[in-house]
């Protein structure tokens, strides 16, 4: 099966982040707290607009 749009990573499975700069959005994200904010789009840099 192969995805729609965008490219494939190729077969050295190398992509444009390293694993901490790829990780730093889940990690926020599981940081967050009961009381905090819901239905955000975020990347490695914080909230991104929609």
């Amino acid at each position: 099966m192969k995805a729609s749009g965008g490219s494939s990573p190729g077969p050295n499975h190398t992509g444009q982040l390293t694993v901490t700069e790829g990780t730093d959005s889940i990690v926020g994200l599981a940081m967050i707290d009961a009381d905090g904010p819901t239905g955000i789009f975020v990347d490695r840099f914080g909230p991104v607009a929609w």
